[in-house]
């Protein structure tokens, strides 16, 4: 399952900030590993070619969660274009297809944007 958000701001200053906010609340390691998520999951980021500025983590089964019969991922891109910041993400059943979704939905967002907050 996927999904995409834009959030408009005042400015693409306040889009950025509202970026770092989000990332830190969604992939701060500190808080995973308190949560106890990263006893089952591995962080990654990854890259997502053609986007600027893209930033993208993934969530995605160890061998603790494969152990106990887990095996998923999730997974979620975040740029910002103009005064908006735009997400994109997915969760799947298998770990190793969480990454592509991300990578072709932000690069297809980001070129029908044409550079102009939708």
């Amino acid at each position: 399952m996927g999904v995409s958000s834009v959030f408009e701001f005042e400015s693409p200053l306040d889009a950025r900030a509202e970026m770092k906010a989000k990332l830190k609340e969604d992939f701060d390691p500190a808080a995973l590993r308190k949560e106890g998520i990263l006893d089952y999951f591995t962080l990654r980021h990854f890259n997502v070619p053609g986007v600027a500025g893209a930033v993208a983590y993934a969530l995605v089964s160890n061998k603790a969660a494969e152990k106990v019969g887990s095996e998923a991922g999730v997974a979620k891109g975040l740029f910002v274009v103009g005064n908006c910041l735009i997400a994109v993400g997915v969760a799947k059943f298998k770990s190793s297809d969480v990454f592509e979704p991300v990578i072709t939905g932000a690069q297809a967002i980001f070129d029908r944007s044409g550079g102009i907050c939708p």
